[in-house]
């Protein structure tokens, strides 16, 4: 049985007239009219919904019994295969006890607590889904291949404390050396740790006795390190690198000094920051370098215009979430010409072949989601499509009351313009998008689903004084079919006792047509036409670059294999 925890949740209905394409020389107006209606509807009723339950679909709690509800509804308990799911861990037990106002929970009974690449197995746990703080009692597990056996576990914060445990650095055998300890304590945050008295051992034979110690790891000056490099390169010939790296709790920084005997030296240094928030993340690293290039042969650049002598890099990135609703990315890559990577980082070329500079803002809502992107071009070499800004407003698939229909809608407006490899920028051209899709899912038994579903685009353009639009419509169905099939794998010291393996089939039909409208052709070139090696959108809606809809008729086969 599962039960969705849905807060504040409000159900409403509504209706959309179809109309068969073939008819729409007769009834397209209709369909303009209704469609239009409907995205004012339909936007107002989102508005007011979903600014009443910021935390719905948080936590996802699921059991083979039906689930019990206490205390008016705040305490929840789920037994026999009970799991409850979170952003980023899962917790499966025998039973499942959870306040969702405290956040606190219990679980007895064959635990297991993943989070990341960790796995931590017991027989009970106290947990808090708000904190991440934890208590398990007789535990087992670790990060692959590292792994620990002790009789109780505290996690507050950063700190955890491991009481009675054995630590090994592989899975344990009769040759794996271990310690076993009564106390070990590490502050993952300050990088401190301290471990009890402790006895060495080989397996299970004892081979020392060890007296108790505290440290810290890459703390202060002693997270200062050096590398000293000779070699050969094809191109630039002999050199010589000598770099620093220094670590100070989440800060981390290398610098490198090359000495190249023919070109010069180039100096690359690199900074990077990252710290775990109540609610969230920060994430960011700068990268670059410079270099004043003495080769008398450096080339041109793919503009053919001839390299100069002073030549770098600089790489920022940035990523961060707030609140688990707010995130932020950043990306500058500039270059000083489009062959300093090749010359100089060519390990690193295959991730620079189209360099990026962009911002973007975006707010996770339940159901929607909100996002402000700015980009621009930052290196004059590259031809780049600006968006100042692109805003966009997306929802759902949301169920439709009690109906088995759900919808899903788009609201998006663009500044584009096209700056050129000379930097030379095109006019600006306005673009507003109104788009929304409904979708009825049919089980046919066995894992098979046909999902039949419809879609609208509507398209405004406003340029060089005057103006264009459009409208799309698109019907389509989707056959999926899944299979999955148990593989016997035993790892006792995992706990684990077989593998899953699953395959999908999936059979697709898209039929897009342009209902009304004006045609393009007076639109100038934004997105050029390139051979595109991976598939396309299939959906209407996805389309970002909505100058690349054509009128289609497609068929696309799947298979998946998990």
């Amino acid at each position: 049985m599962l039960d969705r925890l849905e807060k504040n949740k409000v159900e409403y209905s509504s209706f959309f007239i179809l109309v068969p394409f073939e008819q729409r020389n007769i009834f397209h107006w209709v369909n303009r009219v209704a469609f239009s209606y409907f995205l004012c509807f339909h936007f107002l009723a989102c508005a007011f919904i979903w600014g009443d339950s910021p935390q719905a679909f948080e936590m996802i709690l699921e059991s083979d019994n039906p689930i019990v509800y206490e205390d008016d509804n705040a305490t929840i308990t789920a037994r026999q295969n009970a799991s409850l799911r979170g952003t980023d861990f899962l917790v499966l037990a025998d039973q499942i006890k959870w306040n969702r106002r405290s956040g606190d929970a219990i679980a007895i009974g064959s635990v297991s607590l993943t989070r990341g690449n960790s796995r931590i197995l017991a027989d009970e746990a106290h947990f808090s889904t708000k904190t991440g703080n934890f208590m398990a009692i007789n535990t087992r597990g670790g990060t692959m291949p590292k792994y620990f056996i002790a009789e109780k576990i505290e996690s507050n914060a950063s700190v955890e404390n491991y009481y009675n445990a054995s630590l090994y650095l592989s899975e344990p055998g009769k040759f794996e050396p271990n310690f076993s300890t009564t106390m070990y304590t590490v502050d993952k945050n300050e990088s401190n740790f301290k471990i009890a008295p402790s006895y060495l051992r080989i397996g299970n034979t004892l081979v020392g006795i060890l007296p108790g110690y505290s440290g810290t790891k890459e703390n202060g000056l002693f997270g200062l390190s050096s590398v000293l490099k000779v070699g050969k390169d094809k191109s630039l010939g002999w050199y010589g690198e000598k770099s620093f790296s220094y670590r100070w709790q989440e800060l981390t920084s290398v610098a490198k000094f090359t000495y190249y005997q023919n070109r010069g030296i180039l100096l690359s240094p690199q900074i990077s920051f990252a710290k775990t928030l109540e609610n969230g993340f920060f994430s960011s690293r700068l990268n670059g370098g410079w270099t004043n290039d003495r080769g008398e042969n450096r080339g041109s650049d793919n503009r053919n215009i001839p390299l100069d002598r002073n030549r770098g890099y600089a790489h920022f990135n940035n990523t961060a979430r707030f609140h688990d609703r707010l995130r932020s990315s950043t990306l500058v890559e500039w270059e000083s010409d489009s062959e300093i990577i090749r010359d100089y980082r060519r390990s690193t070329f295959h991730k620079n072949q189209w360099n990026q500079s962009h911002n973007e803002l975006s707010y996770e809502g339940n159901g929607y989601t909100i996002s402000i992107l700015s980009r621009w071009q930052s290196n004059k070499h590259e031809s780049v499509v600006e968006h100042l800004p692109f805003l966009s407003f997306d929802s759902g698939p949301s169920k439709i009351g009690n109906l088995n229909f759900f919808q899903s809608s788009t609201v998006n407006y663009a500044s584009i313009r096209r700056r050129n490899e000379f930097g030379i920028a095109s006019p600006s051209i306005q673009r507003m998008n109104l788009g929304y899709k409904l979708e009825q899912p049919l089980p046919l038994g066995n894992g098979v689903q046909l999902t039949p579903s419809a879609g609208w685009m509507y398209q405004d353009y406003q340029f060089n004084n005057s103006s264009l639009n459009r409208f799309w419509g698109e019907y389509g169905i989707d056959l999926h079919a899944s299979l999955y099939q148990p593989i016997p794998f035993r790892n006792q010291t995992w706990e684990i006792d077989q593998l899953l393996h699953l395959t999908k089939f999936s059979l697709g039909l898209r039929c897009t047509e342009q209902l009304s409208g004006d045609s393009l052709i007076n639109l100038p070139e934004v997105y050029p036409e390139v051979e595109n090696l991976n598939l396309s959108p299939l959906d209407l809606l996805d389309y970002r670059n909505s100058e690349l809809i054509n009128e289609k008729k497609l068929i696309r086969l799947g298979w998946e294999n998990y």
